[in-house]
């Protein structure tokens, strides 16, 4: 994330390791535009806090990819990247 600046980053995970793949995006990237997907509603609060373009909750779909981009305020750019959080004690991994 650090080597070239992303036009957003997708955080896709289960539970608070989504939560801690946000913070460690805010910390390196604290204006970039940060999509978050989750499978608990219950994170919903963190996201308005740490302030999340776009949360929303699994499944994902081709509708939801849809709106993240327009909250974002772009549709076709080839430059996003995607972050994928799978473990607690694992900050985020690319995928």
């Amino acid at each position: 994330l650090r080597e070239t600046r992303p036009a957003a980053v997708w955080v896709i995970s289960e539970g608070r390791a989504g939560m801690e793949g946000v913070i460690a995006v805010r910390r390196i990237y604290p204006d970039l535009p940060v999509i978050w997907f989750s499978n608990d509603s219950g994170f919903a609060p963190q996201a308005y806090r740490l302030h999340v373009n776009y949360f929303t909750l699994m499944p994902i779909n081709e509708d939801k990819i849809m709106t993240a981009l327009k909250k974002c305020g772009f549709m076709h750019r080839k430059d996003i990247v995607t972050v994928r959080s799978v473990h607690s004690n694992k900050t985020f991994s690319d995928n």
